[in-house]
């Protein structure tokens, strides 16, 4: 069985564990979990004082997730857990290491080759920009936070005081039996790649930097949906857990006011508010993408979609109900219909920056929405359905 061995035991010197430490969405704890899980762990051993709520909650995560979850206080227990046919991935007390450079570290995670992680010799790299928790491993090179270990040779912690490091011990022990070591070039430390969370300044740096880099991009030819990409990238940063839940709701709210509106004689304030809850929608989008990016979780595809086809069924029911009296009946229900569903066709193919702006549906609502208090709503939205079927038939001519 392929075991992780991690640790949230060190502290920053403001007192709080640092492995624990929330960073963007996750603790450096958490961020080790999935590194660790992505390598093919079965099973993860966790080095902890006291097992907190933090950690009753990530073990009932992994657990959830079929995983084994241990919260060991020392040496003798860690020693009950392993066997010693287990492959051993230990990792640095609150060093993350992003995806990406994992899969370059590891491009088979058939059998983890037996090495121990390495950062480039002293005189490429300033000392005093080096913590003392990547410890010296010879004359010239520090310990990189990371090695891959046979576990029968972890049963010579038992010779050991059981309050000592056990992960410092793992290392001496790796090393003295021979183990390959790789050096991990700096830029990998420098551009935050491996990262290690040792105090409070630098994981809130590290959060902002994860944050900004993971959200969508900014396409200004679709202004709301830019907007609303900021939005929600200013409300992860601030770690508002509940703002897709939050959104969604304020997008439901708005689009059914602005729908009993349009259908009670005020079109212009039913597509008003139907263009608020269509950026609200939009924002929930921006989140669940964002958070999709980070976590890597395929499921938030299809809340993503389910909010966009929310969001086309309520700019239609609001703009029927906006429609002016003397439009016929047929087309009281084809106009909308039809201009919609051009305007969709149109905003799944192009360049990102056309496609920004057909799938910005609240600046669409808008336009519609001002054009409607001058006495053309009808106009517009032909306009639209038109424009949005030029270039699709553009687009096929080119293919």
């Amino acid at each position: 069985m392929r075991t992780a061995l991690l640790a949230a035991l060190k502290r920053t010197e403001s007192g709080e564990i640092r492995a624990l430490m929330p960073l963007a969405g996750r603790s450096a704890l958490g961020w080790q979990m999935d590194l660790v899980r992505d390598l093919g762990c079965e099973r993860i051993i966790c080095l902890c004082d006291i097992p907190g709520p933090e950690i009753l909650g990530l073990q009932q995560e992994c657990e959830a997730r079929g995983n084994e979850f241990h919260a060991v206080r020392g040496i003798p227990q860690l020693l009950a857990l392993l066997r010693a046919e287990d492959e051993l991935v230990v990792l640095m007390d609150g060093l993350v290491i992003d995806r990406a450079t994992s899969a370059e570290l590891f491009p088979s995670i058939e059998k983890l080759p037996k090495t121990v992680f390495s950062r480039e010799p002293n005189e490429s790299v300033p000392r005093e920009s080096i913590s003392e928790d990547f410890e010296r491993i010879d004359a010239e090179r520090r310990w990189a936070g990371m090695l891959v270990m046979r576990a029968d040779r972890a049963q010579q912690l038992g010779d050991m005081p059981s309050d000592s490091d056990a992960v410092s011990l793992l290392l001496r022990i790796a090393l003295q039996s021979g183990s390959s070591a790789v050096t991990i070039p700096e830029p990998a430390f420098e551009d935050g790649r491996l990262f290690l969370a040792e105090s409070a300044e630098a994981v809130e740096q590290k959060h902002r930097q994860i944050i900004t880099a993971s959200a969508p991009p900014l396409v200004w030819n679709g202004p709301a949906g830019a907007l609303a990409v900021l939005v929600g990238r200013q409300l992860e940063l601030a770690g508002v857990k509940s703002a897709v839940v939050l959104s969604a709701a304020l997008s439901a709210l708005f689009f059914l006011t602005g729908i009993l509106l349009s259908w009670n004689g005020y079109g212009v304030a039913g597509l008003a508010l139907s263009a608020l809850g269509a950026f609200s929608g939009a924002c929930a989008s921006a989140l669940l993408e964002l958070r999709s990016r980070l976590f890597g979780h395929d499921r938030k595809v299809g809340a993503i979609l389910t909010i966009k086809t929310a969001t086309i069924v309520g700019a239609i029911a609001a703009t029927l109900g906006a429609l002016s009296p003397a439009v016929g009946q047929t087309e009281l229900i084809v106009l909308p219909v039809f201009a919609f569903g051009l305007i969709v066709l149109a905003s799944a193919d192009g360049s990102p920056q056309v496609r920004a702006f057909w799938s910005d549906h609240a600046t669409q609502l808008t336009l519609l929405a001002g054009f409607a208090a001058l006495g053309y709503p009808e106009d517009t939205l032909a306009t639209l359905g038109l424009v949005a079927l030029a270039h699709k038939l553009l687009r096929l001519r080119r293919n």
